[in-house]
């Protein structure tokens, strides 16, 4: 999302506020769902691009596995669930049922250090999203529960236990919309001990703002992350899904 976009939209809502206050309480009530339920038809993701460039990812993991792919889908950034659902089409097609999907969000927006992070580009508390009208919206688009998790929590609060509790052995794919540099790094290192020998691991605001090219942002946390874990590679770039979008398929030593 560029910058141009997030400011109209804040003044668009601003003054939709303004109007609803005007507005009896309940009619404020009925406003205020009303518009909640239009914000959950915006999607902040292409999920028809991102579905194919999951396909392929997919095909990817297979290809080195015997045709199948082992590990589960970790989405750091659900927001309203189009990513979510992006990749549950993507396996549903592929008849890779096995795969499961877990999503990490607040689900209250972006944290209160976004403010002085990459240029302040982003601010606290922008893609908030209501937890339940999330769950009810992957409902009606028929997710299957058995295999999807989401777990409300500040990326800084998983932990180790958390892997545990739901048997995570492998990262098979990656979602990092995370926005911001922190978030990206916090993301990173919970998953980094279910990176195995291969994993593909997609970057949805990689270009955003400019920020790769300022050496800010999810690139500058993906660079420290390899710096780091000297052990991960990059093995190649796949083809992203628009033009803010990064897509690595990675290896692990001793191997590649």
């Amino acid at each position: 999302m560029n910058k141009v976009t997030s400011t109209a939209r804040d003044a668009a809502k601003d003054l939709a506020n303004q109007i609803i206050r005007r507005l009896p309480p309940a009619g404020q009530q009925r406003a205020r769902r009303a518009v909640q339920r239009y914000r959950y038809r915006q999607d902040l993701v292409p999920i028809d691009e991102l579905q194919l460039a999951y396909r392929e990812a997919l095909h990817w993991l297979a290809f080195e596995n015997g045709g199948e792919v082992q590990g589960d889908y970790l989405e750091f950034g659900v927001c309203r669930g189009a990513s979510m659902l992006a990749m549950h089409g993507a396996t549903e097609q592929l008849n890779m049922r096995d795969v499961r999907l877990f999503g990490f969000d607040s689900f209250e927006g972006l944290p209160p250090e976004a403010a002085d992070q990459d240029g302040g580009v982003f601010q606290p508390g922008w893609f908030d999203a209501d937890l339940k009208l999330t769950i009810d919206r992957l409902s009606r688009a028929g997710i299957d529960w058995r295999r999807t998790f989401l777990i409300q929590k500040w990326f800084n609060q998983l932990s180790p236990e958390l892997r545990v509790a739901h048997e995570m052995q492998n990262a098979a794919l990656v979602m990092l919309d995370c926005d911001i540099y922190s978030s990206t790094i916090e993301a990173l290192e919970w998953c980094e001990p279910l990176i195995g020998r291969r994993c593909v691991m997609v970057f949805d605001d990689w270009h955003s703002f400019d920020l790769a090219n300022k050496g800010l942002g999810e690139a500058k946390a993906f660079d420290e992350f390899l710096e780091k874990n000297t052990d991960i590679k990059v093995l190649r770039e796949l083809p992203g899904y628009n033009a803010e979008s990064k897509i690595f398929y990675v290896g692990r030593d001793p191997m590649l």
